[in-house]
């Protein structure tokens, strides 16, 4: 951001910074929301590894059928179900997890581009605002170029002024100027 008006600079460079700012706290709770929901998972799948083993044990603990005087076939019946939906319930949320892995990417992917298209368009409006002052600062400059006979008796005082002014805007080393006086020319 060079040469930009004054003041300019310094109001993009602070939506810039605000900008990335909440761009941070996005990726910040994209991310603690994410390992939120991995130990959440990861929790849910040990409790229920937990209950699986209970029913295991309870399973093991129970009388052969006809060995007592309880039925234990509607226990076991009981015990299948809750082991059954339990079953689906793991399914369920391997497929929830794979599905949030894949939109954390798609989203991580999206804030990225977002930022960089959002850092491009800032570097575009930096340079149009330099364009725009410097074409302000040609055009004062070309404005001042109003031929009288005055500053055609005094060109070189002329010539310099107008050099000068773009000196300012274009730092040069060596600027000529030719002018034919009766046949010949003068540098």
């Amino acid at each position: 951001m060079d040469r930009l008006p004054k003041g300019v600079e310094a109001r993009l460079d602070s939506v810039y910074r605000h900008v990335t700012g909440r761009f941070c706290s996005l990726f910040e709770s994209q991310t603690r929301n994410n390992f939120f929901g991995i130990c959440l998972a990861q929790l849910l799948y040990e409790a229920h590894a937990e209950v699986r083993d209970d029913i295991d044990a309870i399973r093991q603990r129970l009388p052969e059928p006809g060995g007592c005087a309880m039925e234990v076939a509607p226990i076991e019946e009981r015990l299948d179900r809750v082991q059954h939906r339990l079953l689906r319930i793991d399914e369920a949320v391997h497929l929830m997890m794979q599905e949030r892995r894949e939109h954390w990417g798609d989203n991580t992917r999206d804030l990225n581009q977002l930022l960089i298209e959002f850092r491009n368009a800032v570097n575009n409006l930096s340079d149009s605002l330099i364009e725009k002052d410097l074409l302000e600062r040609q055009s004062r400059i070309l404005q001042s170029i109003v031929l009288s006979h005055e500053k055609i008796t005094r060109w070189k005082d002329f010539v310099r002024e107008i050099l000068t002014g773009f000196y300012e805007i274009f730092p040069f080393s060596l600027f000529l100027v030719a002018s034919v006086e009766q046949k010949t020319v003068a540098v």
